[in-house]
């Protein structure tokens, strides 16, 4: 199923009554986006990404390092120390741009098509409960109590449910039957989100 759909229609007087439940089938941009969303607005994902440029930076500082022992390039000669260090700058970044813009996410795109990750991409159900959200696949049953919903950061595209320092729940838009479904559980976990935060 490519396109979800909703079972109930959403809003908030029957949400005392009756759950809400939204069937979800990611696709690999879905999971690529919450991936990108993690990395630049969590607080897990700032200090890895941070781990991850000061290991560019080291990587830089060690190959800088080699004109120092290098009799055409070294220290006696600071015209050709400069260039060196310029140069490096430039290889070592353009090689880390490679790594974080492309190397990384196709590792990561792989092993959701045909890798370890390929059960996140299983068709899931979230049932949205007054004192919790459930979620359940083929693979298993999970819950999520609300106080643990730390944030709640929407797109054009996506909502996002932000759980822990680096966790987030992915919820494309596409999968509400309308525009005031949509409407109506954004208005629903952000409500959560400002009581439990």
């Amino acid at each position: 199923m490519d396109t979800p759909s909703t079972t109930n229609t959403w809003n908030r007087s029957t949400m005392e009554k009756r759950n809400y439940r939204v069937e979800v089938k990611l696709r690999p941009e879905d999971y690529m986006a919450l991936m990108r969303f993690c990395d630049r607005s969590t607080p897990g994902g700032r200090a890895r990404m941070r781990r991850l440029y000061l290991m560019g930076g080291a990587c830089y500082f060690i190959v800088a390092g080699f004109a120092f022992f290098d009799e055409n390039h070294g220290v006696s000669d600071p015209g050709q120390f400069g260039i060196y260090l310029v140069s490096s700058a430039l290889f070592v970044g353009a090689l880390y741009y490679v790594f974080l813009a492309w190397l990384r996410p196709t590792m990561i795109r792989a092993s959701l098509v045909r890798g370890s990750r390929r059960q996140l991409l299983a068709p899931t159900t979230l049932t949205f409960e007054e004192e919790q959200l459930v979620l359940e696949n083929e693979h298993g049953r999970g819950t999520m109590s609300w106080r643990h919903l730390q944030d709640v950061a929407e797109t054009e595209e996506y909502l996002f449910l932000v759980v822990g320092r680096i966790n987030a729940i992915v919820l494309p838009k596409r999968c509400f039957e309308s525009e005031d479904a949509r409407e109506a559980c954004i208005r629903f976990v952000k409500d959560k989100a400002a009581v439990t935060g």
